[in-house]
């Protein structure tokens, strides 16, 4: 019975236009399907790759974020906001595996890329605080 009704389950995640990720989670009364919920949205698909980030998963926040930037399908708009984002993640104090290098690229692209983008400010100051600090790094 289980069985079917997972079967069914799945047939109608397949069907929506949301996303689905079905993962299984150990507990202590045993396998639990975890479902994973975002739209095709850029919007949404922003939203979730924060929660990620917040949730401290950032790889998978990176991954999404260069999904939207590299679909040319998408609007501007969302592709600027991906690439500002990716230069967070990677500055990011809390990311072990943070990257300044790759944070600036991702940021000098995005001013290379849309050079009229409302994050403009905001990637300039971000590249002046990340050399400042490598600067005070390279003193110490």
């Amino acid at each position: 019975m289980r069985v079917l009704i997972f079967s069914l389950l799945s047939l109608f995640i397949l069907s929506c236009s949301s996303i689905f990720l079905l993962d299984s989670k150990d507990t202590k009364e045993g396998k639990s399907a975890v479902v994973h919920i975002y739209s095709q949205d850029p919007d949404d698909q922003i939203e979730y790759a924060k929660n990620l980030s917040r949730q401290g998963k950032y790889e998978k926040a990176v991954k999404i974020y260069l999904d939207i930037y590299n679909d040319k399908d998408v609007e501007s708009e969302y592709r600027e906001e991906a690439l500002f984002n990716i230069g967070l993640v990677y500055s990011n104090v809390f990311n072990y595996k943070k990257d300044f290098k790759k944070s600036i690229f991702y940021l000098k692209k995005l001013l290379e890329e849309f050079p009229e983008t409302k994050f403009r400010e905001k990637a300039e100051i971000k590249i002046e605080n990340i050399k400042s600090i490598e600067e005070q790094r390279a003193k110490e």
